[in-house]
């Protein structure tokens, strides 16, 4: 019996340059290799060679069709016209069907893989059915301004090739996995259900790249089909896919994305509000990452990315991240990790010496020794980050001093406006790490050397002071003194 069938319209394999192999071939053998490696045994992959359209539907397509375990159909504008072709995932499905239909757990044995984008309305009904369902292979993109469409192939420059051959690794592993669940029931998985939410064009590659991450590490990533693009029905897709996982990822770039019917809010605001529904379980977490060279956003996501940043409600239980994609994929993997015991991090009891975290740069590490020795010497306990260690260590320590600090301090001098907007979100996610407690002060100190973006500074996050060219602890009197009314309250019953 074969393993696969591929299922294709013919021009789709003429090569567009003298003597170059055609791009269905070059996918059957890169898919045929590919798996090869991941099964440790080589796949029997068929694929009909004959020109298809002026002969007849023959017995042996149909014999072979009925011994098949699986259809990879390549999808374009010719295939969904060929009668041939429909008639192929027709046979297959009709196989399929009296020996326990197309689904084997959660997936199709008829995989979509799309060289070319079809528009649904131009789908015939049979196909439509079985399509709709799942997300399949898309071997291209879309340019969001010319509206063109640039398919990915080896033909057509490094970047596409590029492209081309990490779209096919999704595909083998993919296949891999059905291939495992048509040889019986698999052991049962230590893997969790992660949401990846749908994102805009411009961060689609990144989404990929975590996407194979989580498939590579055996967790299972929703959604599975398309979603719906009415609103009503939209959200009741997507809560059903949240109530199964344990994680959400959103990630977001400087594009705000397709908008439902009957919806003001794009398909990425509107999955980001519907997993904030969930924050309040405690064996849910959730992911909002925006790539650290994000480019101007326009109107809508401007919008959009304030709120992100500035809406207290918006980010409750949430950890918000400005890094590059393999900071996100890091935490990510220690959040799925299975749960280790640990010492339970406290806070300071009130009545205890309030705990200062003084937040800068290793640019600015001497900087602030000076606010470090006013503040210890005004009775308080002074922590600030370090810089030895691995990124994830550093990252972990920064996280549980945010987590069990009674104030943060953050001095705004040789870093940069990106440096400084980034630990306000950190600040503002806090209760995304386990913090309990809201912090007694959190300010800004803008320390010289000036410049126009620190003349410009402004935040509704946290306080702002500004520092003069000789310190002077008068200037911290306002952070003091939030401390210290606060601290009162707290002992008072305030």
């Amino acid at each position: 019996m074969n393993d696969l069938f591929i299922s294709y319209a013919h021009i789709d394999d003429e090569p567009l340059t003298e003597g170059a192999k055609g791009w269905i071939s070059r996918l059957h053998r890169l898919v045929e290799i590919r798996l090869s490696q991941l099964m440790g045994e080589r796949p029997n992959i068929w694929r009909d060679p004959t020109l298809q359209g002026s002969e007849i539907f023959g017995e042996t397509i149909v014999r072979q069709l009925s011994e098949v375990k699986a259809m990879v159909s390549i999808v374009s504008p010719r295939y969904v016209k060929s009668d041939w072709c429909i008639r192929e995932v027709e046979e297959f499905c009709k196989a399929a069907q009296s020996k326990g239909g197309i689904r084997c757990g959660n997936k199709s044995r008829v995989v979509k893989v799309v060289k070319t984008p079809v528009p649904s309305a131009e789908y015939p009904v049979s196909l439509f059915e079985i399509f709709n369902s799942q997300l399949g292979f898309e071997f291209f993109e879309i340019d969001q301004e010319s509206g063109r469409v640039h398919e990915f192939s080896e033909e057509l420059g490094e970047a596409a090739k590029q492209r081309f051959l990490e779209k096919v690794d999704d595909l083998a592993h993919d296949l891999r996995q059905l291939l495992k669940l048509l040889k019986g029931p698999p052991p049962p998985s230590s893997g969790k259900t992660v949401y990846l939410a749908l994102a805009s064009f411009d961060v689609q590659s990144d989404r990929d790249r975590i996407y194979r991450e989580l498939v590579e590490r055996g967790h299972t990533v929703l959604p599975e089909a398309p979603l719906p693009i009415i609103l009503e029905e939209f959200e009741k897709v997507v809560r059903a896919d949240l109530d199964r996982c344990q994680l959400a990822i959103h990630m977001v770039g400087s594009r705000y994305g397709m908008i439902p019917d009957g919806s003001s809010s794009s398909v990425v605001e509107l999955q980001v509000r519907l997993s904030r529904e969930k924050v309040s379980d405690p064996s849910f977490r959730r992911l909002i990452w925006l790539p650290n060279d994000l480019p101007t956003p326009d109107e809508h996501q401007a919008s959009f990315l304030k709120r992100l940043r500035e809406d207290a409600d918006m980010r409750i239980g949430t950890e918000l991240l400005q890094d590059n994609v393999e900071k996100l994929k890091e935490i990510m993997l220690e959040i799925l990790q299975p749960p280790k015991k640990k010492e339970t991090a406290v806070a300071p009891a009130t009545g205890q010496t309030p705990w200062v975290y003084l937040i800068c740069d290793q640019e600015d590490d001497a900087r602030v020794d000076p606010l470090e020795d006013f503040l210890f010497n005004q009775g308080l306990e002074v922590g600030r980050p370090h810089f030895d260690g691995s990124e994830s260590e550093i990252s972990e320590g920064h996280r549980r001093n945010l987590q069990i600090c009674d104030a943060a301090l953050i001095f705004y001098g040789g870093a940069n406006r990106t440096w400084v907007d980034m630990k306000l979100m950190d600040l503002a996610q806090a209760p995304g790490y386990g913090r309990t407690k809201p912090m007694l002060a959190k300010t800004v100190c803008i320390a010289p050397p000036d410049q126009r973006d620190k003349q410009r500074f402004r935040t509704h996050l946290a306080e702002i002071i500004r520092l003069p060219a000789s310190f002077s602890g008068e200037a911290l009197s306002p952070f003091l003194q939030h401390i210290n009314q606060r601290e009162a309250g707290a002992g008072t019953g305030a």
